[in-house]
């Protein structure tokens, strides 16, 4: 079965990304133009699927412009090829040079996800695959369903502060709202409400995001909880960018 939730909400912009191997050289006023050119070729690369070319071109972009913002990009894409421990380097640097980020939450749940699998590929369990739980331990051990009972929880907890945070900001752009009616009925000008509009804006647009993402995590969390405690079907989720959003998806056998 098969789970594919979508998710209304800005992906982290195609800035820039990697910095390994020997390249051909780019003069520096083509730089930003050619590290645009290879996101824009990641990204499509990504929605076939082909993660190591999409890989490639993320850090052949990262070296041309070392911005923070196609690391998120790049951890995502190395975790869906399976490679767990370059997925969780590249969501701590992004964390550690992009702090106040809008997507923290999503990383660190993701952050967790790859840790998760790089500790059990360690340990032997479950190879370099990027799923959070499911298979035998190193001696063969039957899962007992607790990384994905724990997993489960983390991203349903993360669910709901970003749902706490969408309430906040739908809060606030309401409140904006209001602010922009009492001034016109106090004969203001557009002077004099545009503040409140440009914040009220901001605001709903954050809302919708957080809300958006967050009742994602939320079902996708519980849904794995749950597997958990049917410890002997294999699941696997990822949490990854579509084509003008995202996903979270989901899935487990019967």
């Amino acid at each position: 079965m098969r789970i594919v939730v979508g998710i209304g909400v800005m992906l982290v912009t195609a800035e820039a990304a990697s910095a390994e191997g020997v390249a051909t050289p780019v003069a520096p006023e083509d730089a930003e133009a050619v590290a645009r050119a290879e996101a824009a070729s990641a990204k499509r690369e990504f929605d076939r699927g082909n993660y190591a070319s999409a890989i490639a071109s993320y850090r052949e972009a990262y070296r041309l412009v070392p911005s923070p913002g196609l690391l998120y990009n790049l951890g995502q894409a190395y975790r869906l090829a399976g490679q767990c421990a370059e997925a969780a380097d590249a969501y701590r640097r992004y964390l550690a040079q992009y702090p106040r980020s809008p997507y923290r939450l999503t990383a660190r749940e993701n952050l967790s996800a790859a840790e998760v699998c790089e500790r059990d590929a360690a340990a032997g369990g479950l190879g370099r695959g990027p799923s959070l739980a499911g298979g035998r331990g190193a001696r063969g051990d039957a899962d007992d369903g607790s990384g994905r009972r724990s997993a489960g929880l983390i991203i349903a907890g993360g669910g709901g502060v970003l749902i706490a945070t969408g309430a906040y900001f739908a809060l606030d752009a309401s409140r904006a709202a209001d602010r922009v009616s009492a001034g016109y009925e106090r004969g203001g000008s557009w002077d004099d409400v545009a503040d409140d509009d440009a914040r009220g804006r901001r605001s709903r647009m954050v809302a919708r995001a957080s809300l958006g993402l967050g009742v994602a995590a939320v079902a996708a969390g519980g849904a794995l909880y749950w597997t958990g405690r049917r410890a002997d079907r294999p699941a696997t989720i990822a949490i990854g960018p579509q084509a003008g959003g995202g996903e979270v998806v989901l899935s487990w056998g019967f």
